[in-house]
């Protein structure tokens, strides 16, 4: 039996509710500051995820925002990883966070260099 008022307590009701249920009880979960990702779609995800992976997104869900800067800059390069959608090729790059970027961005060089094939999408 899981203990009322845990992450994994919140998942099983969220599994089980009613749809016009699920949002008030996501709702009474989430931080104040996090309200306005409390959706639908979210629940369905939720729902979708293992129960690992469910608890852990719940227990995010109930910490207020956090954003993290560079001290002294606008911007932040962070090691990630980049699977190209095609050929499900892996790398390891630097990738930068700029909350100023008003579309999506990857360098034409890396692109040639790694022989990654570009398409456009509407």
């Amino acid at each position: 039996m899981t203990a009322p008022g845990t992450a994994m307590w919140v998942a099983q009701r969220l599994a089980e509710a009613k749809t016009e249920q699920q949002i008030g009880i996501l709702s009474t979960w989430a931080h104040n500051q996090r309200r306005a990702e409390v959706t639908q779609e979210t629940i369905e995800e939720i729902n979708h995820l293992s129960n690992k992976d469910a608890v852990e997104v719940l227990k995010e869900l109930r910490l207020p925002k956090r954003f993290i800067q560079k001290q002294g800059q606008s911007q932040m390069n962070v090691q990630t990883h980049l699977q190209t959608l095609d050929s499900g090729r892996i790398f390891r790059i630097s990738a930068l966070l700029d909350s100023g970027c008003t579309g999506l961005c990857i360098d034409k060089e890396f692109v040639k260099k790694n022989d990654i094939q570009m398409k456009k999408i509407p």
